[in-house]
């Protein structure tokens, strides 16, 4: 998969998550990254943008190498195709942003080496060991957040825009 040299592929994933406007996933957004659109073989599951497909097309797909990551989650499968991928990187400003699983961040920080995983985590737990490889490739940057902090979101959306360069 060929990335524009401007562009990013961002995973934010993790044990720490808000519903708040200022989260760093939404203001990414407003910095000009877009989402995929997931799929999923049975019903939506997070906030994002979900489309269906059955169980025989998803084999399909996996078995033409057209899928770039995916989980089984509830008795369905989720993931993102790379097709979809592909299209986000082109219509974005900034790219591709995929917030999930660390299941997810793995296989994508696997697949394309120009990825970014930051995995937001309170201090006392412990790295998912789905993304070891992708911290002995040095993609990974472990964020600790003490969400009940003042500005904890802000800080955290401040480092992730300077290790991005988009300061």
């Amino acid at each position: 998969m060929i990335i524009p040299g401007n562009k990013h592929v961002v995973c934010i994933t993790g044990n720490v998550w808000s519903g708040a406007r200022n989260t760093p996933r939404r203001l990414l957004v407003k910095d000009g990254f877009q989402r995929p659109t997931w799929f999923t073989t049975g019903q939506r599951l997070t906030d994002a943008e979900y489309f269906g497909i059955s169980n025989m097309e998803f084999r399909m797909r996996n078995a033409d190498n057209k899928v770039l990551a995916h989980m089984e989650f509830g008795g369905s499968i989720v993931g993102i195709l790379k097709q979809e991928l592909d299209t986000i990187l082109q219509a974005s400003i900034r790219g591709a942003l995929i917030v999930g699983p660390q299941e997810i961040a793995a296989q994508v920080a696997d697949a394309i080496p120009q990825t970014v995983v930051f995995s937001l985590k309170d201090q006392m737990m412990e790295l998912s060991p789905h993304l070891v490889e992708a911290d002995k490739r040095g993609q990974l940057h472990r964020v600790d957040v003490d969400v009940l902090a003042p500005g904890a979101w802000t800080e955290v959306h401040t480092y992730m825009a300077e290790k991005l360069g988009i300061t």
